[in-house]
């Protein structure tokens, strides 16, 4: 019997880092960021390896249901176990959204004030 995850658990991908900062959310952000991903337009364009931002490669959100959206650049890529479909995020809301709801002190503050201005 597969037993279902409960938390949504966010990644940073920082290249310097030897092990990738991890941490959960909460209920209330995981619904946010529901209503984020059906409001963002699909675009028809893959999304592309990008080379990282002074060592920023991106955020990763795996959600209760085992979707796992990955996250850089302005796109927004959700993968399930049939589909995989890419959003744009122009303004980068919510990638913002998964990196504020880091613990203090688990993301190098210059990184999130430099890239993002939290």
């Amino acid at each position: 019997m597969k037993r279902e995850q409960k938390e949504w658990l966010c990644k940073a991908k920082l290249e310097f880092e030897e092990q990738l900062p991890e941490w959960k959310i909460e209920k209330q952000r995981a619904s946010k960021l529901l209503d984020m991903w059906n409001s963002l337009k699909t675009t028809l364009e893959p999304s592309k390896k990008k080379s990282a931002y002074l060592g920023y490669g991106g955020t990763y959100l795996k959600s209760s249901d085992n979707s796992e959206w990955h996250i850089f650049d302005k796109t927004v890529t959700r993968i399930t176990d049939s589909t995989i479909e890419t959003r744009v995020d122009v303004k980068r809301y919510f990638e913002k959204t998964i990196l504020k709801s880091a613990p203090s002190g688990i993301l190098p503050d210059a990184l999130c004030s430099l890239l993002f201005g939290i």
